[in-house]
């Protein structure tokens, strides 16, 4: 937590008496917040849909096929032994982070580094009771289905999929904020004491979901070559929403002044004037992006398989607004810098309006665009009794970017990187790693506050097992870093 976000936020909630202090003043006489609720969740998996794409950290071939090859690569799709159907499911898993770090201490650590700045060691405050969470929220991951195609002389196959390549949530709630303001004050010659308590709750969430649907095909015009191509449709969603709810009352020389009044006789409403306080923030963005892959698999025997992809970099563009309406107070100005005491000006206090509002309301178009990294991987696969063990190298072509249009581009531009894969077929493990390079603006620094970061490993690894059912589905679950930590079921049934 900064300091210039800590003075914004207690300006705006003891607006009235921080207009009226001086650098000297010490005007905060307690604070406190009841309780603050936070969530954070993932799904989806970068890696594609069913277990067999998460081996090496994406294959480029495998001994065993089934409808995941839509995603790691569509020219195995001819070497299909029969139809195949996947079914990807993020159980609901959560973890409060407090039993691993005191959360409540941190906040009350904040809440009390704000007294020592505005108000003096009589100051009381008071800290909330903290309720962070963090796992992965339920829902289907994405399916695949894939039926060979054997017509005169033609051996191919075709497939489908749908998969979310990541589903992010978050909310936050933060109930009985309340603070308590008293402040002597010499205004047109008179002594005055100003007293104002403001309390306040915020709500806010957060979602983007990027999903994608792959149309793919292999062909063999040779008996053990295969050739495919897929291309896929992706689209992205983001929202974001927050809102404000605040009320306060202003007591000077005697006289009390209620925010949200509207029977207030000072205030002209049929003039346009308020005294409503209060924040809500609302933004959706909403894109289609194309992609498209080329694949070739040799079959050298059936345990031992090379294979070869092309993966077309990705790119969406997703329009959208930034809907904000917010009541600030006249004499302060949230978009100045420095400390609390700039941010005031004395000299536009109305004293025969003490609770005058400006309503500000913003309707801005923006454009978010999310970049996806294309690669040209080539693998190989070696199987047989039960074992199979899978190679992969990779040179990656883009970044994995977030360019919010007209103010900065951020992410990781991807080098080169390879992964190793062993299935013992009930049970398998993958490891692979990513090096990559930190993109900063044009005009801006690396988020370590210094020159960006070079070669930066992004490791990945998943574990898992997979049984088979009697009724012929087999069942796989999946747990790993990708590199957010990620936890999937797979049901697989080919016939």
């Amino acid at each position: 937590m900064t300091d210039r976000p800590v003075h914004l936020v207690l300006c705006l909630l003891t607006a009235g008496v921080c207009a009226a202090q001086t650098a000297s003043d010490s005007p905060l006489t307690d604070l406190r917040i009841t309780r603050i609720n936070s969530t954070f969740s993932l799904n989806g998996s970068l890696a594609g849909i069913g277990s067999t794409a998460s081996l090496a950290g994406g294959n480029v071939i495998y001994t065993g096929v089934d409808a995941s090859a839509v995603n790691w690569n569509p020219a195995a799709l001819s070497f299909l032994d029969g139809r195949s159907l996947i079914l990807d499911y993020t159980p609901p898993v959560a973890q409060d982070i407090s039993r691993y770090y005191d959360v409540d201490a941190e906040v009350l650590s904040q809440m009390e580094s704000i007294r020592d700045e505005l108000g003096t060691p009589a100051s009381t405050v008071s800290g909330p009771a903290v309720s962070p969470s963090i796992g992965f929220s339920q829902g289907i991951g994405g399916f695949g289905v894939a039926i060979p195609v054997h017509l005169g002389g033609f051996n191919g196959g075709i497939g489908f999929g749908y998969r979310t390549p990541l589903v992010l949530d978050a909310g936050l709630t933060a109930t009985g904020i309340d603070a308590g303001i008293s402040s002597e004050q010499d205004l047109d010659g008179e002594l005055r004491t100003i007293i104002m308590r403001i309390n306040a709750n915020l709500t806010g969430s957060m979602n983007l979901t990027l999903q994608e649907y792959t149309l793919a095909a292999g062909w063999q015009p040779f008996h053990g070559l295969s050739l495919g191509a897929s291309v896929s449709r992706l689209t992205l969603r983001a929202t974001a929403l927050a809102r404000m709810q605040m009320d306060g009352i202003l007591a000077m020389s005697g006289d009390e002044y209620i925010f949200n009044d509207p029977y207030d006789p000072s205030i002209d409403f049929a003039g346009g004037e308020t005294n409503a306080l209060g924040y809500t923030f609302d933004s959706r963005f909403q894109g289609v992006g194309w992609g498209g892959m080329a694949g070739v698999a040799i079959r050298l025997g059936r345990a031992f398989q090379i294979g070869v992809t092309v993966d077309l970099p990705r790119k969406i563009t997703a329009d959208g607004m930034f809907h904000s309406l917010g009541y600030t107070i006249p004499f302060i100005d949230l978009e100045g810098g420095g400390d609390t005491d700039e941010l005031i000006d004395p000299l536009s206090i109305d004293l025969s309006k003490l609770t005058r509002t400006e309503k500000n309301e913003r309707l801005e178009e923006h454009s978010l665009i999310l970049e996806q990294p294309g690669a040209y991987s080539a693998g190989l696969a070696l199987g047989g009794r039960g074992f199979t063990f899978s190679l992969r190298v990779t040179q990656y072509s883009g970044a994995f970017a977030f360019d919010l249009v007209g103010h900065e581009r951020r992410g990781l531009s991807f080098l080169y990187g390879g992964g190793v894969g062993l299935d013992f077929t009930y049970f398998f493990f993958g490891a692979s790693v990513a090096l990559v390079d930190e993109l900063v603006p044009a005009d801006g620094e690396s988020l370590n506050e210094g020159e960006p970061l070079r070669g930066i490993p992004l490791p990945k690894v998943n574990l898992g097992f997979r049984l088979p059912t009697p009724l012929g589905i087999r069942i796989a679950g999946i747990v790993g870093l990708e590199p957010a930590p990620m936890l999937r079921m797979s049901f697989q049934y080919t016939f």
